[in-house]
């Protein structure tokens, strides 16, 4: 069944070859490259959501969000990103209203 899957595509004129299925060592690499990448994602995220603190209560009102929600995410555990749920609390604003 795997060959029926994964012929050459000058077996099957007009159709493109399909992904290769990921290896063990594939997933190994990419969680391997996510581990190491963490500190720069952490401190990335970081920086974003200190630019957002810094704004003022009219500019944070402008993009959904007010200076309570700064102040929740805050006390977030360090491995969620601060940014990424500030984004969901203002877009379930934006779609109560």
């Amino acid at each position: 069944m795997f060959a029926l899957l994964y012929r050459s595509p000058a077996s099957r004129p007009g159709t493109t070859p399909l992904a290769p299925l990921p290896t063990a060592a594939g997933r190994f690499g990419r969680a391997t490259l996510r581990a190491l990448l963490f500190p720069v994602r952490f401190y990335e995220a970081r920086a974003r959501f200190a630019e957002v603190a810094r704004l003022t209560d009219h500019e944070l009102a402008d993009i959904g969000l007010s200076r309570s929600d700064v102040s929740d995410v805050s006390a977030l555990p360090r491995d969620i990103d601060p940014t990424g749920e500030l984004a969901r609390r203002a877009e379930t604003r934006r779609r109560r209203q």
